[in-house]
């Protein structure tokens, strides 16, 4: 055989741009998915984080009562007593819990990467018509 016939040439030709159509099928439902998750995790994210970031606001509530109430204690003691040792060690403590106060944050995020075609489908030869 020293060429391709025509009608395998013209079958073969069909079935490449079959194939391509049924790839293209994959990539635009892989893209669907990967807006249903985005959206998914977009929406369960936000409740898990601002359930978190509820407990962070009552935790800084707490802690800043907390802050004040000492103020106010060191505040109303005498020049004497400010000038301790017990005094002074409250102060450090007073300034300790100003200090860890500011520690908590947000918290750090991983999105998932999107689906890939290659990732999903990786044959031993390439695919024509890509």
């Amino acid at each position: 055989m020293k060429k391709i016939p025509n009608k395998v040439f013209k079958r073969l030709e069909d079935l490449y741009l079959t194939l391509e159509d049924k790839q293209n099928n994959i990539n635009d439902k892989i893209e669907e998915i990967n807006t249903l998750l985005e959206k998914k995790i977009s929406n369960d994210l936000s409740d898990v984080i601002e359930n978190y970031n509820q407990v962070i606001r009552e935790i800084n509530e707490v802690r800043e009562e907390l802050y004040m109430n000492a103020e106010q204690y060191y505040e109303s003691r005498s020049e004497k007593w400010i000038d301790s040792e017990r005094g002074q060690i409250f102060c450090e403590w007073k300034d300790n819990l100003e200090e860890q106060h500011e520690e908590i944050d947000e918290p750090d995020i991983e999105m998932i990467e999107e689906l890939d075609y290659e990732e999903l489908y990786c044959p031993e030869k390439e695919v024509p018509y890509e």
